[in-house]
C-alpha cells in the first residue's frame, strides 16, 4: 500500500485538471525522494501527445486499439526532465515511444499473411487492421506474445520435451514471420497497394535467431520471472471471484467485502484494478465475456488451462505497465494493446488509468484512476474497514504472505483449484 505522502499526492493527482495542479501534487511526491517518474492525464491541458497516426489507428481499428490511458492530454513530470525544461525552455521536445502490443490471437493471422495464405482465407478484420497500420507508419511490437509463449513452452517440457520442442519451432516461425512483418515497405505499399518486404527471409531468421536465443538462454531473465508472477496472481484473482460468485449468495457489495478478504488471506496483494473489475463482476457476471468459458461442472485440468489463459489476458495491463517502467526506445513509452477478442477489450477498457507513478529506486508502479482510491465502493455503499485494510499493518501481512507465495513457485494456486472445484 502508499505510504502517508503518497496518499496525499495521489489523492491530488486525481483531482488534477491541469499542470499547475499536477505539479504541486509533484513537489509532495518528491518529499524525500526524487527518483520518481509521473504519467498523468490532465483533462484542462491543451496538448494531445499522440501523433495523428495513432489517432488514425484508433479511430479506425472499431475498439481494436485499446489505449492504457485514459486520455491523450498526458504530462510527464520526472526530475532530469523537468531541469531540461528549465534550461530548453517548455518547448522542449524529448522521443516517445508508441509501440502497439498484441496477443497470440493476432499473431496468427500475422504468420498466415506472411506465409502467403490466400487473403480470402484470412480474417477481413485484420486485412483492414494491415491497411491502417502500414498507412500510418505504425511501429508495433510482439513482445508479449513472447512472454506468454514462453512460459506456455515451460509448462510443455514439465509434460514432454516432444511436445515443448515442437511449441517452440511453432513459436520460431511466428517469429520470423513477425519480423518480416515489422519490414513491411509502408511507402511502397501505400504507392502502390503492394506489400514488398525490406528483408528477406533469411534476414529475418538471423534477427529472430538472437532474440530467440536470448530468451530461451537467459535462464534468469528477471522480467520474464516478474511477467509470471503477475500472471500467477490474476489466477488468483480469477479463481478467488470465481469461489466467492458460485459459492455466496450475497450481494455485490457484501461480495466485495469477501473478496478484500480474500486478498489479505490468500492472494497476499491488494490488486486495485482487478479489485474494481472484481466488482464489476459480482454486479453483472454476464458483462465480463472472457470468462464465459467457465461454467458448472468443468473438470480440473480444463479449469486450470481455461483461468491459466485468461489470466495472461488480465497481465496486459501489468506487463504494459512494466514497459512504461522501462522506457524501451523513447524517454517514454505510451502503451497501446491490438486485440480482436471481444472479452479483452471489454476488460482492457473497463478500467482507464489516468496516471501511474513509477519508484525508479524500488520499481513499485501505482496506477491510479480518476476517482480516489476506495471511493468507488464506498459510493456504493459498501460497508467495510477501508482504513484498516490500507494500514501499513495489513499491507506488511499481505506482502509477507506474497513472498510465501513466490518461494512456494505459488503453490497455493493448486490448492486453491481444489477448493473452486467444489462450487463450480
Amino acid at each position: 500500500m502508499l505510504n502517508n505522502i503518497e496518499q496525499i499526492a495521489l489523492f491530488e493527482l486525481t483531482n488534477a485538471m491541469n499542470p499547475e495542479e499536477a505539479y504541486n501534487a509533484w513537489n509532495v511526491l518528491n518529499l524525500g525522494d526524487n527518483n520518481r517518474t509521473l504519467l498523468v492525464c490532465l483533462p484542462d491541458y491543451w496538448k494531445s501527445v499522440y501523433p495523428d497516426a495513432i489517432k488514425n489507428i484508433i479511430k479506425n481499428s472499431n475498439g481494436a486499439v485499446s489505449p492504457y490511458f485514459e486520455s491523450d492530454k498526458i504530462y510527464f513530470f520526472q526530475q532530469k526532465l523537468i531541469e531540461e525544461m528549465y534550461d530548453h525552455g517548455n518547448e522542449y521536445q524529448f522521443p516517445l515511444d508508441y509501440s502497439i502490443m498484441f496477443d497470440s490471437n493476432f499473431s496468427s493471422y500475422v504468420h498466415k499473411f506472411v506465409s502467403g495464405v490466400p487473403l480470402n482465407q484470412i480474417e477481413l478484420s485484420f486485412i483492414e487492421m494491415l491497411d491502417s497500420l502500414l498507412r500510418n507508419d505504425t511501429r508495433f511490437d510482439y513482445f508479449f506474445y513472447l512472454i506468454e509463449n514462453y512460459w506456455y513452452t515451460k509448462k510443455l517440457e514439465i509434460q514432454s520435451d516432444e511436445l515443448a520442442n515442437q511449441h517452440k519451432i511453432k513459436q520460431y516461425m511466428n517469429m520470423v514471420s513477425f519480423e518480416m512483418f515489422k519490414n513491411i515497405d509502408a511507402d511502397k505499399y501505400k504507392e502502390t497497394g503492394k506489400v514488398e518486404y525490406k528483408i528477406d527471409e533469411n534476414e529475418a531468421r538471423i534477427l529472430t535467431d538472437s532474440l530467440f536465443n536470448k530468451i530461451y538462454n537467459d535462464k534468469s531473465s528477471e522480467l520474464m520471472k516478474i511477467c509470471k508472477q503477475i500472471h500467477n496472481d490474476n489466477m488468483l484473482f480469477l479463481i478467488g471471484i470465481l469461489k466467492i460468485r458460485y459459492s455466496s449468495k450475497k450481494s455485490a457489495n457484501n461480495k466485495i467485502c469477501q473478496f478484500l478478504d480474500y486478498t489479505n488471506e490468500v492472494i497476499g496483494s491488494y490488486l486495485a484494478r482487478e479489485t474494481y473489475i472484481a466488482f464489476e463482476y459480482f454486479q453483472n457476471p454476464k458483462a465480463l465475456r472472457i470468462l464465459e468459458p467457465i461454467n458448472n461442472g468443468i473438470k480440473r485440468n480444463k479449469l486450470k488451462d481455461l483461468i491459466s489463459n485468461i489470466a495472461w489476458d488480465f497481465a496486459v495491463p501489468r506487463v504494459m505497465e512494466l514497459f512504461i517502467k522501462e522506457k524501451w526506445e523513447g524517454r517514454f513509452f505510451i502503451p497501446f494493446f491490438l486485440t480482436f477478442d471481444e472479452g479483452l477489450k471489454f476488460v482492457l477498457n473497463l478500467y482507464k488509468t489516468k496516471g501511474i507513478i513509477i519508484n525508479q529506486n524500488t520499481g513499485q508502479m501505482i496506477p491510479f484512476r480518476s476517482d480516489n482510491g476506495f471511493d468507488v465502493f464506498i459510493d456504493a455503499g459498501v460497508k467495510y474497514d477501508f482504513e484498516k485494510y490500507a494500514s501499513k499493518e495489513q499491507s506488511d501481512i499481505r506482502l509477507k504472505l506474497r513472498m510465501g507465495h513466490v518461494s512456494s513457485n505459488y503453490k497455493i494456486i493448486e490448492e486453491e483449484l481444489e477448493e473452486i472445484l467444489k462450487c463450480t
